[in-house]
């Protein structure tokens, strides 16, 4: 039989460690420890579509749905 154990951690519980965890994960993202996916859905027609990927179990990473340039 196969298992699985998930465990979950409140993110406030460790606020006093905030600023230590945003320069160890800002440095790891320019050295290329981290990896992160995204996809960009342009266009707020798309929208309904790009919703519809948020449950598309291949979808993984970030989803964005861009609705203008930035100013």
């Amino acid at each position: 039989m196969e298992r699985v154990f998930l465990k979950g951690f409140i993110v406030v519980d460790y606020m006093p460690q905030w600023d230590v965890a945003f320069r160890d994960l800002g440095q790891w993202l320019k050295e290329g420890k981290i990896k992160y996916n995204q996809e960009i859905i342009e266009g707020l027609k798309n929208a309904p579509k790009a919703i519809l990927k948020v449950f598309d179990s291949a979808k993984m990473g970030k989803l964005i749905i861009k609705i203008s340039e930035e100013p």
